[in-house]
């Protein structure tokens, strides 16, 4: 439904007419557009024409405009105008102000901008015709204090030249000429540039083709009274360039042609240009990656109004960080725009002044903006003409002080009310409206002046009145159903039964009428039922299933994690997690589902279970990268099993079979129990066993420890099935060793072997090993751990057990508190060091065969740890060239941080490492351990069966007789 006062001018002011025929938008479409958290303040718009205008897929997030003008737009058109899959996150735009702008035939697809920013940026005059850009990305890209004016490039090109390993340093140039100068073949590599001055150069008939640049540096580069005439790039591309303390005064460029031209990981700092002029300007195949500009200032930029931009493509654009302060566009026309895949992030305008905008022909799908914000945006007679959007999403859009003057819509499938009779008008048009006002209410014809006025502003005060009233009730009724949706969530989150809802209810209505009696009825308008509660999960569950399969979209590779246990009805349930990984390596990890066996577990059971659950998220066989299990039978049986049934299929499809992890953790509490010592765990559980099974003896124990001030309070139970549990035991009863003692004998207990100094040294170095592996165990735990991670923590562990047992043979109880301090009591015994050497050597053998898979790929998972390190001889042939590239690339090496590896490989240029990075995308998405499971099972049953094995961190988590 539109704006009441927009209804209001149809109808009842005079220069209604005028204003309709100023303001035109032809035939535009939107499809699937979503904007959340969309805010606009001090919007103007005045006269604007949208012709032929589409949108598809368009997406914006915490999008902000404030203070944007564009006036005097009766020249600004943008015509046929497409933007494709057009997302924008965080974009700002600050005092914008474009004059006499004119854009036609202007195509964008796949465009991303993310964190892009703009200051105080100026344009007036330009025309663009014909401008395509095509999987455009800028990622965290500011302007401020931006100004172009009368700009013109014509004619320039540059081919195959080749520079490596240029520096220049406190280089100046004075009254420099250049005429009729053509460059071929032109290559830049490693290029440094430190103090450069130049003035008064110029440069007539420049041609460059194939121009290439890698490592290009500039630090403090002015340039003053520039001239370059006839200028020609063809094949121009940049890799790894930087530049800082860049200035240009008085720059001239006539005549300037750029032909696939790419740019790779472009910095720019502190860089200023001042009466730049660029005539007959062409640029095509333009690609930016990795582009970065830091305190960039353009002054007297002019591009001459001929250049109108005309059939003008942008295909997968991204900018990331973008911020625009102070831009105008006066008269500026677009015809034939196209945006596809556009992606904005965190994009913010502020000051943004259209005048004299118009499109034609317009088209974007799949736009996405995300975070963007716009202040005090201003549009003064914008039209568009043949509008069509589809798939387009705003999340967090803010703008401030929006105002829209002389804007008309043709073509627009929403109604305008009569806000007399309070009928709607079926359609929005100027006729349809006076026919309406002409034929039902003649009576008002002969209001005139301030009558006439007065009797709207009634008329308008009752329609609203009315809405409002009918407003205020939904509003009530949405928040209602808001607050029924949070408190099933929290429900749903804590594991509490559905019932609890009502009873919730109820002590709300208490408090409420105690704390505010009058929004009672408010809060009983909430509802809380059982049913309720379980219709609000189930579809937030499919909401949340939707979700899923949208970002199964984009997964490049996936692994799956998945655990078999019986619940307290023994009732098998299979828990399948998903990790998967996009393009831009942003990890997923949710829960791809949770099943029911009823009958049997085989591994073909549990095979069709991942087939149905792929199917039902649209997975790709191609796309799944590895596979992690526990070690039952019906799991990793190479025939019969799960790994076996993935294998055979992975076979038939002509695939190369998925990794295979057996969870780590599991693995890891399989090796602690070759230490079993029963001669010092039988008595220490006879020991606590006696004094906790009998309640006075318990309750005195506990009295005698509080008399002597002891640190604890109690000794700790045993259980055999959690993994931690005999590490704490054995540590608080080495702790409460002379306690306990004094409390057997003053109950006539007697136990010899608490005395032993033989069998004191044996608990004392039990306890300091369960310790260590305890640590182990903890390392390993944990969501979202990378393989690499647990690998190297397995690993250290294995060097670690090495270390201990070269120690234990030379008595040095270093990292052995316990030993140590038994030791500085200078026992009547010998420590045993053959005992002790035979077990810290089983444990290391246990270790040994139990990740010996694991082990095999090591080769893998050190070069995606750390590709600098890994030995190219060893590599795969696809990954030895970019290997030997990226080993001897300084400024990749610099940037390398072991703690954010997937920023690193999210970075790297797609064309120069592709198998690097597909390697990295495949190995991030494995599950080192199905520790995910073992927390959700905990979650789904707290009552678990006998057969369930607990850990300290996540009790109720994994059963301990598998066969591993």
């Amino acid at each position: 439904m539109v704006d009441v006062s927009i209804l209001a001018k149809v109808q009842f002011d005079q220069t209604t007419e005028h204003n309709l025929k100023g303001l035109s938008i032809f035939n535009f479409t939107v499809s699937n557009f979503t904007v959340s958290n969309f805010t606009v303040s001090n919007f103007t718009v005045s006269n604007f024409t949208v012709s032929n205008f589409t949108v598809s897929n368009f997406t914006v997030s915490n999008f902000t405009v404030s203070n944007f003008t564009v006036s005097n737009c009766l020249h600004f058109t943008v015509s046929n105008f497409t933007v494709s899959n057009f997302t924008v996150s965080n974009f700002t735009v600050s005092n914008f102000t474009v004059s006499n702008f004119t854009v036609s035939n202007f195509t964008v697809s796949n465009f991303t901008v993310s964190n892009f920013t703009v200051s105080n940026f100026t344009v007036s005059n330009f025309t663009v015709s014909n401008f395509t850009v095509s999987n455009f990305t800028v990622s965290n890209f500011t302007v401020s204090n931006f100004t172009v004016s009368n700009f013109t490039v014509s004619n320039f090109t540059v081919s195959n030249f080749t520079v490596s390993n240029f520096t220049v340093s406190n280089f100046t140039v004075s009254n420099f000429t250049v005429s009729n100068f053509t460059v071929s073949n032109f290559t830049v590599s490693n290029f440094t540039v430190s103090n450069f001055t130049v003035s008064n150069f110029t440069v007539s008939n420049f041609t460059v083709s194939n121009f290439t640049v890698s490592n290009f540096t500039v630090s403090n580069f002015t340039v003053s009274n520039f001239t370059v005439s006839n200028f020609t790039v063809s094949n121009f591309t940049v890799s790894n360039f930087t530049v800082s303390n860049f200035t240009v005064s008085n720059f001239t460029v006539s005549n300037f042609t750029v032909s696939n031209f790419t740019v790779s990981n472009f910095t720019v700092s502190n860089f200023t240009v001042s009466n730049f002029t660029v005539s007959n300007f062409t640029v095509s195949n333009f690609t930016v990656s990795n582009f970065t500009v830091s305190n960039f200032t353009v002054s007297n930029f002019t591009v001459p109004t001929s250049l109108s931009p005309t059939s003008l493509s942008i295909s997968n654009f991204t900018v990331s960080n973008f911020t625009v302060s102070n831009f105008t566009v006066s008269n500026f026309t677009v015809s034939n725009f196209t945006v596809s895949n556009f992606t904005v992030s965190n994009f913010t305008v502020s000051n943004f002044t259209v005048s004299n905008f118009t499109v034609s022909n317009f088209t974007v799908s799949n736009f996405t903006v995300s975070n963007f914000t716009v202040s005090n945006f201003t549009v003064s007679n914008f039209t568009v003409s043949n509008f069509t959007m589809s798939n387009f999403t705003v999340s967090n859009f803010t703008v401030s002080n929006f105002t829209v003057s002389n804007f008309t819509v043709s073509n627009f499938t929403d109604r305008a009310i009569c806000i007399i009779c309070k009928e709607n008008v079926s359609v929005f048009k100027e006729y349809n409206l006076r026919r309406h006002h002409e034929t039902r209410h003649k009576e008002y014809a002969s209001l005139k002046g301030a009558a006439r006025d007065d009797k709207v502003r009634r008329l308008k005060g009752g329609l609203a009145a009315q809405q409002d009233a009918l407003l205020r009730q939904s509003r009530a009724n949405l928040a209602a159903v808001r607050a029924s949706y949070k408190a099933a969530n929290l429900l749903a989150i804590h594991g509490k039964p559905f019932t609890d809802g009502e009873f919730g209810k109820a002590m709300m209505l208490a408090v409420s009428e105690e704390v505010c009696p009058e929004k009672t009825d408010t809060f009983r308008g909430v509802s809380l039922s059982a049913q309720s509660m379980t219709r609000r999960i189930e579809e937030m569950g499919e909401n949340v299933l939707d979700q899923l399969r949208e970002k199964a979209k984009d997964f490049v590779f996936f692994a799956l994690a998945m655990d078999e246990s019986n619940d307290v009805k023994d009732t098998a349930q299979l828990l399948i997690f998903i990790r998967g990984v996009n393009a831009r390596f942003e990890v997923s990890e949710e829960l791809a589902s949770l099943n029911s066996l009823k009958g049997t577990t085989t591994g073909e059971n549990i095979f069709a279970e991942v087939c149905k659950t792929m199917d039902e998220l649209g997975l790709q066989w191609t796309k799944f990268a590895s596979v992690t299990t526990d070690g039952a039978p019906c799991m990793v049986g190479s025939t019969r099993g799960l790994v076996g049934r993935l294998n055979g299929e992975f076979e038939e499809r002509g695939l190369a079979p998925p990794i295979q992890v057996h969870c780590l953790i599991h693995q890891q509490a399989l090796c602690c129990k070759v230490l079993k010592w029963a001669s010092v765990m039988k008595v220490v559980l006879q020991c606590v066993n006696y004094i906790r099974k009998n309640g006075l003896k318990h309750r005195q124990f506990q009295a005698f420890l509080s008399e002597l001030g002891s640190a604890y309070q109690d000794v700790l139970y045993y259980t055999e099935i959690r993994w931690l549990s005999r590490g704490k035991v054995l540590r608080r009863f080495y702790d409460l060793l002379p306690e306990i003692n004094t409390f057997l004998q003053s109950k006539g207990e007697t136990v010899q072997e608490l005395t032993d100094p033989g069998w004191k040294w044996d608990l004392a170095f039990l306890t300091d090993v369960t310790e260590v592996l305890n640590h182990l165990n903890l390392q390993l735990q944990g969501k979202g751990n990378l393989i690499s991670d647990m690998y190297s923590h397995i690993k250290a562990f294995e060097v670690k057990l090495q270390l201990l047992l070269r120690q234990v043979q030379k008595l040095d109880f270093t990292h052995f508190p316990a030993t140590q301090m038994y030791c500085a009591e200078k026992p009547a015994a010998p420590f045993p060091v053959a005992k002790c050497k035979d077990a810290l050597e089983m444990l290391q053998r246990e270790f040994s065969v139990r990740f010996r898979e694991l082990h095999v790929n090591n080769k893998d998972i050190r070069l995606f740890q750390n590709p600098f390190a890994a030995d190219i001889d060893d590599a795969r042939p696809s990954l030895q060239f970019e290997l030997a590239e990226l080993q001897n690339c300084d400024v990749l090496k610099d940037a390398f941080k072991p703690d954010s590896l997937l920023e690193f490989y999210a970075a790297l240029p797609e064309c120069t490492y592709p198998n690097i990075k597909q390697h990295a995308l495949r190995m991030c998405t494995a599950f080192g351990s199905t520790y995910t499971c073992y927390t959700q099972t905990s979650d789904f049953s707290p009552a678990r069966s006998r057969h369930t094995v607990h850990t300290d961190r996540f009790p109720g988590s994994r059963r301990g007789d598998c066969n591993c």
